[in-house]
């Protein structure tokens, strides 16, 4: 459950993630100031442009390309890099630059019906701020492959890198990374080709650690119910023969000749 839960919450951040990039890029792409500059052929101008709608949109990165594709203006990181994919059908794609993992999106450029060529924007998934919020909104440790490489984790390096193989999405596995053992389940999703795959990471010890405790917190529960339970009961029971005995008490006495007052 905790495995599940952890994957639904990441699926959840990166459909954000996508979120903003489609809302933000499709408002650039219609934006009056951009089919100005672009209609009269400004590209001094635009890249200045660009580079304000991405500290507000919160963007990796835009680039504007004319009908041939060719780059026209380009804001955004230094490892963004302005490659249009094939398909201009507003999907969004993984985009892998310069060691860092993008989410992409393009959309093409359009005034009163009239093309004027394309813009792609970019959000980042490797950046520390994407990194930031998965580690607070996570409650377990977390690890995400392109195409069966680890761009992305909060484990150490040398731990990720020692894991052999992406595990069958969908299923609780036991995962070994050189000296520790991981309990994972994965979650994959196809972009455009390119496969993308996240799980969460539960180290094997701490659950057996956490399972211990929580056996001895049942344990000292119970045996501090069973206690209460049996200190009631006795006192019932004293409560319930306490006449009886004062009976049988008061009858030994009649019959040895000694009357006392019952």
């Amino acid at each position: 459950n905790r495995l599940k839960a952890g994957l639904e919450t990441f699926s959840l951040i990166l459909d954000y993630r996508k979120r903003d990039l489609i809302t933000g890029l499709e408002r650039i792409a219609s934006d009056n100031t951009l089919l100005m500059k672009l209609e009269l052929d400004i590209a001094s101008q635009m890249k200045h442009y660009l580079a304000s709608q991405i500290a507000g949109r919160k963007l990796a990165g835009v680039c504007v390309a004319d009908m041939n594709k060719k780059n026209i203006a380009i804001a955004g990181q230094p490892a963004f890099s302005c490659s249009l994919p094939k398909g201009m059908d507003r999907t969004v794609n993984l985009i892998t630059s310069g060691g860092e993992l993008f989410f992409g999106y393009s959309v093409p450029i359009v005034k009163g019906g009239r093309p004027l060529g394309y813009a792609l924007g970019t959000v980042s998934l490797t950046d520390r701020a994407f990194q930031a919020s998965l580690r607070e909104n996570l409650m377990s440790s977390f690890i995400m492959w392109v195409d069966g490489r680890p761009p992305i984790s909060d484990i150490a390096p040398e731990t990720m890198g020692k894991i052999p193989n992406v595990p069958q999405p969908g299923l609780v596995t036991d995962i070994q990374a050189g000296s520790k053992t991981y309990r994972t389940m994965v979650k994959a999703e196809d972009y455009d080709g390119k496969k993308l795959a996240y799980a969460m990471l539960l180290p094997l010890d701490q659950l057996k650690q956490k399972f211990q405790l929580m056996i001895i917190a049942v344990v000292s529960v119970n045996a501090i119910i069973f206690g209460i339970i049996m200190f009631l009961a006795r006192r019932s029971i004293k409560e319930l023969i306490r006449p009886v005995n004062s009976q049988k008490t008061g009858a030994d006495t009649v019959s040895n000749g000694v009357w006392m007052d019952i």
